[in-house]
């Protein structure tokens, strides 16, 4: 809950750091659930989706004055929320339930009409915890998570293969988010506390990734300006946030508190 919490306090910091004409404050609204909201996607202006414990789905038409609950037919923590237009999106849950026969891993979710209606399923994996799904489009998509898991589908999800990655000095290191420049190029960022802060990069969509540790501390979100320039941020509870940036490509990077 903690890290989730820290997560949500890094997107918004990403999002006044990358934006030039940011809004200079924020306006306070009251929350039509009870329940804690972990993930959150627009599509444009107007149409989002936020979601959060015990599936809780909601929708606003009217950039975020009104939302309207959506029923997605899990009691699972939705953390990871992606949509392609307006009508086809994704969303991934963690399922853990101590009641026989003992669920475990992720569940994913899916809609074709706006989240009027979703359906879900449990990924083969029980281990796998996954953190995050891209899609680039109906048929191309990746998804990230525990266990250094770098994965991508050709079929919409009916199989995920993962990408290989070029090195094992951070084999293991959970991927926390992943985000495409185009078709071939992108960048997935992790790590783990008090060790290191990692970025892969990969330049043929997804099948191969080359790593490199950027900073002490893990990063858990990032943004694609265009081809040269990307920021990505993180941190810890102790020392706070810190970001690194790339205006060539990923070539280097640079670290900054």
């Amino acid at each position: 809950m903690i890290l989730m919490t820290f997560r949500a306090f890094i997107l918004i910091f990403l999002f006044l750091t990358s934006t030039a004409e940011a809004q200079q404050y924020w306006i306070s609204q009251a929350s039509p659930t009870s329940h804690n909201l972990r993930a959150c996607f627009f599509t444009d202006s107007t149409s989002g989706w936020i979601a959060g414990d015990s599936g809780v789905m909601l929708h606003t038409s009217d950039a975020g004055k009104s939302w309207t609950f959506q029923n997605t037919n899990i009691n699972d923590g939705i953390i990871s929320l992606f949509f392609l237009n307006k009508n086809r999106g994704y969303g991934l849950a963690w399922e853990i339930d101590n009641t026989p026969p003992n669920y475990y891993g992720t569940r994913m979710l899916t809609t074709t009409d706006g989240g009027q209606s979703w359906n879900n399923f449990l990924y083969t994996d029980s281990n796998l915890f996954l953190n995050s799904i891209y899609f680039l489009d109906s048929l191309n998509g990746y998804m990230v998570g525990s266990g250094g898991s770098l994965m991508f589908t050709s079929n919409a999800g009916t199989s995920w293969n993962y990408g290989v990655i070029d090195s094992g000095m951070v084999l293991g290191f959970p991927v926390e988010e992943i985000k495409f420049f185009d078709s071939q190029n992108g960048f997935a960022v992790g790590g783990a506390f008090d060790i290191a802060g990692v970025i892969w990069k990969t330049t043929n969509g997804g099948r191969s990734w080359q790593t490199r540790i950027v900073g002490p501390e893990p990063l858990n979100d990032l943004h694609i300006f265009d081809p040269m320039n990307t920021i990505a941020v993180g941190g810890d509870f102790e020392y706070g946030s810190s970001k690194v940036v790339t205006h060539d490509a990923g070539g280097s990077w640079l670290y900054n508190e």
